[in-house]
C-alpha cells in the first residue's frame, strides 16, 4: 500500500514497479554484492527522467532496516538528498533507457521508488495550474532481503497515479517462486504486473487501486480527497477495488532471497507529466567566481528546457545554453559586493521560465552546509 505517501510506515508490505525492458537497453549496473535480491530500477523511455528513492528507517525497533541511509547505496547513482529527509530520500537523475542496480545482500532493504522531479505535492492531487503531479504520484514498493524470507513487493496507486509501472521478476527458481497468494486461482509464479490509468479497474493482484485502503476495501482515513488533500484531477468516480485480497506479491517466510525485482517507468499517464517550473536540480559548478563576474557556470538536473533568462540578486547572466538536463551561462558583476556587505558574498541564482514564473535554485545543490546557491569572491 502506499505506506511512503500516507506516512504510516513501511514494514513488510513493499512494492517495486517496472516495465520490460526494450532488447537494446543499455545497463549502468551498480551492485552492492553478496546474494541477496537485487533491485533494478530501469527507464524505458527515451528521455531521462528524475527518480525519487524513499528508505525505510532504524526508527522503527521493529523494522530496524540494514539499509536505512541513502549513503549506503551506489555512489554512482548521484543522489542529490532530500531537503527535509537528508538520510532517508533523494532523486536521482536515469537517462533514457538506462538501469541502475543495487544488491544489499543480506542487509534487509525496504522503501519506495518513484518518478518526478521534486517530492514537495506528491502525496495529493492538484489542480492549480503548475502542479507538477496533478494526479499525485504512484509508487513501486519494496521490502527485500529480510532474514528468512518474507519479501513482499507492490505498486501503490492508492493516493492518485501519474506513471505507467510495471514490475518484473527474474532470476527466481522454484525454491523462491514469487506468488499472489493463495485464493483460487492465485498465480504460484508471478513474472510481471502493471498498473492500468488511475480510472481504470484494478485487475491485477499485486497493485493497490485508488482508495483501496486495505486493498478490497475503503478503510478511513481515506488517502483524499479530504480537506488537506484534494483528489487528482483525474480521480475515478469509485473506489477501485481488488477482487481479490492479495494486492502485494511476496516470497513465503523462510524462502530463499535472490534473482532481481526490477522498477521500470515506462512514460508519464495522460494528464501527469511534470510541467514547465518542475525542476530537479543537483549541481553546480563551479559554486563560486570573481566578483567582476565573466564565471561560466553550468547546472546538472532535470527540466531546464524551459528557461529563459538567469539572474543573480536581479544581476541578468549572459549566454545563457539550457536544454533539459543541463543549463550554463557566465556569471554577471556582483551588484552588491562591496565593503558594507562583506565576504562571503552569497548569491541566490533565479531562472526565469518561458511561462513567466520563476525558480530559485536551492543553496544545497551547491554542497554540504553552503548557504548560497553561488558565492563572489573577490577579483
Amino acid at each position: 500500500m502506499n505506506t511512503a505517501i500516507s506516512g504510516s510506515g513501511f514494514g513488510l508490505v513493499a512494492a517495486v514497479a517496472a516495465l520490460v525492458c526494450s532488447p537494446g537497453m543499455a545497463s549502468e549496473a551498480t551492485t552492492g554484492g553478496g546474494s541477496g535480491t537485487t533491485l533494478m530500477i530501469s527507464n524505458n523511455t527515451a528521455q531521462a527522467v528524475p527518480v525519487q528513492i524513499t528508505l525505510g528507517s532504524t526508527g522503527d525497533p521493529a523494522s530496524n532496516y540494514g539499509i536505512s541511509n541513502i549513503s549506503q547505496l551506489p555512489a554512482a547513482w548521484n543522489i542529490v538528498p532530500e531537503k527535509s529527509a537528508p538520510t532517508t530520500q533523494g532523486i536521482f537523475i536515469l537517462a533514457g533507457n538506462q538501469s541502475v542496480s543495487f544488491n544489499s545482500g543480506s542487509s534487509s532493504f525496504s522503501g519506495n521508488v518513484a518518478f518526478g522531479p521534486k517530492f514537495s505535492g506528491r502525496g495529493c492531487g492538484n489542480s492549480n495550474p503548475g502542479a507538477c503531479y496533478p494526479n499525485a504520484i504512484n509508487l513501486g514498493e519494496f521490502t527485500l532481503n529480510i532474514a528468512g524470507g518474507a519479501e513482499t513487493v507492490d505498486i501503490s496507486n492508492v493516493n492518485g497515479a501519474n506513471a505507467w509501472l510495471t514490475l518484473n521478476f527474474s532470476g527466481q527458481s522454484s525454491a523462491n517462486y514469487w506468488n499472489n497468494g493463495s485464493f483460487t486461482g492465485a498465480n504460484p509464479n508471478v513474472t510481471s504486473i502493471a498498473n492500468a490509468a488511475l480510472t481504470t479497474p484494478v485487475t491485477q493482484a499485486g497493485v493497490y487501486g485508488w482508495q483501496a485502503t486495505n486493498c478490497i476495501n475503503v478503510v478511513p482515513p481515506v488517502p483524499n480527497p479530504t480537506s488537506s488533500c484534494p483528489a487528482p484531477v483525474d480521480a475515478p468516480a469509485a473506489a477501485q477495488l481488488q477482487s481479490q485480497a492479495q494486492c502485494n506479491i511476496q516470497r513465503g517466510s523462510g524462502a530463499p532471497t535472490g534473482g532481481t525485482v526490477e522498477v521500470v517507468f515506462g512514460g508519464y499517464l495522460p494528464n501527469s507529466a511534470p510541467g514547465i517550473g518542475c525542476i530537479a536540480s543537483n549541481m553546480i559548478a563551479p559554486v563560486s567566481g570573481s566578483s567582476a563576474g565573466g564565471t561560466q557556470v553550468t547546472l546538472t538536473g532535470w527540466g531546464f528546457a524551459a528557461v529563459t533568462a538567469v539572474s543573480l540578486q536581479g544581476a541578468v547572466a549572459t549566454n545563457v545554453v539550457a536544454s533539459n538536463q543541463t543549463l550554463s551561462f557566465t556569471t554577471p558583476a556582483c551588484n552588491f559586493c562591496t565593503a558594507t556587505a562583506p565576504q562571503p558574498w552569497n548569491s541566490n541564482v533565479v531562472l526565469t521560465l518561458s511561462d513567466g514564473s520563476s525558480y530559485t535554485l536551492p543553496a544545497d545543490v551547491a554542497g554540504t552546509n553552503a548557504i548560497a546557491a553561488f558565492t563572489y569572491t573577490s577579483p
